[in-house]
């Protein structure tokens, strides 16, 4: 099946111009608000590639924008995309929308495709993890989930779990009062481990 032919009109004029640059520019300029939310999760993955400057960043921008007024859907295969995506620009941006990369498996019918995905998601969790970019941490534990690096047990029925890599201790703990989980993270080191609940500083009580 032929996944172009799948999308509306206008999407269709995008992907164009998002995969054509040489085209130039569009004319008359596509209007984003027509794209469905399947047009949108089919389209970020390129737009997401896409560098520079000229008629394909505009075409980029104004995915992205639409993005932001709304949420897009994805197929399994426009989940892969995106994965591939954000995982391609890692050295160049030192850095992984993984807000995105988790929206992404809550928004796809058709069921992740997490066999698929688990590599790449071990690429971009360990990248994020080596170079300290904690800004998400809830996002970045649910990658790293796909990734397999939850192998330890139950984090959500188990009082106090560790979950442990060569380079990053994970601690899980549970807040009774709040009734709700907080993470933990820092460099697994010989002989000291982060703190977890109940064991000392670091925890939001």
């Amino acid at each position: 099946m032929n996944v172009i032919t799948q999308l509306s009109p206008e999407a269709q004029y995008l992907h164009r111009h998002l995969t054509e640059p040489g085209i130039g520019y569009p004319d008359p300029w596509p209007d984003a608000s027509r794209l469905t939310a399947a047009d949108l999760g089919h389209l970020l993955p390129l737009a997401y590639r896409t560098r520079g400057t000229g008629p394909a960043f505009s075409m980029r921008y104004a995915v992205e924008n639409e993005v932001k007024q709304r949420q897009p859907e994805f197929t399994p295969e426009s989940c892969l995309a995106l994965y591939e995506a954000l995982a391609a620009g890692l050295d160049r941006r030192r850095w992984a929308d993984v807000c995105l990369a988790a929206g992404a498996l809550l928004r796809c019918p058709g069921g992740a495709p997490q066999a698929e995905l688990a590599g790449i998601a071990r690429a971009l969790t360990e990248f994020m993890v080596a170079h300290s970019r904690f800004e998400e941490p809830y996002a970045l534990l649910a990658v790293a989930g796909v990734a397999g690096m939850d192998e330890r047990g139950n984090r959500w029925t188990s009082r106090r779990g560790r979950w442990r890599w060569p380079s990053v201790t994970w601690c899980w703990g549970s807040i009774p009062s709040a009734g709700r989980w907080w993470p933990r993270w820092g460099p697994a080191r010989t002989g000291r481990r982060p703190s977890c609940p109940g064991s000392g500083s670091g925890w939001r009580r």
